[in-house]
C-alpha cells in the first residue's frame, strides 16, 4: 500500500466515476453501493477525499448521469458529473511567484 500511496502525487481529493453502470453481468452481480464503498476505503486509506463518486454510462443513446442527472438510477441521487466539475472550487493562482513547470 505505501507504493501505492506514493503514486497519488499529492491528490489530497478526487470526483470517482464508476463507468459500465448500466453493464449487467448475470454472473457476477455487483452493486453500485458496493464497489463505492470499497473504492473509498481503499482510497481513504491513502488520504484521498472523495468529493462525489458518480456511476455513468457513456452509451451515445444513454449518456446516464454525464451531462445531465438520470432519475432512473435508484442507487444514486447525486450530480452529474458535469455539475460535480462545475461545483469544484478555483485553485488560487499566485500570479507574483515564478514560472514553475
Amino acid at each position: 500500500m505505501s507504493r501505492l500511496k506514493e503514486c497519488v502525487f499529492g491528490i489530497s481529493k478526487c470526483i470517482v466515476v464508476l463507468n459500465k453502470i448500466d453493464y449487467e453481468d448475470i454472473n457476477n452481480p455487483v452493486s453500485f453501493s458496493e464497489v463505492k464503498n470499497d473504492v473509498c476505503a481503499m482510497l481513504e486509506k491513502l488520504g484521498v477525499e472523495v468529493m462525489n463518486f458518480i456511476p455513468v454510462s457513456a452509451r451515445v443513446y444513454a449518456a446516464f448521469n454525464l451531462i445531465e442527472m438520470n432519475l432512473s438510477m435508484d442507487d444514486y441521487k447525486g450530480p452529474s458529473l458535469l455539475d460535480s466539475i462545475n461545483s469544484l472550487p478555483l485553485p488560487e493562482r499566485h500570479n507574483e511567484a515564478p514560472l514553475r513547470m
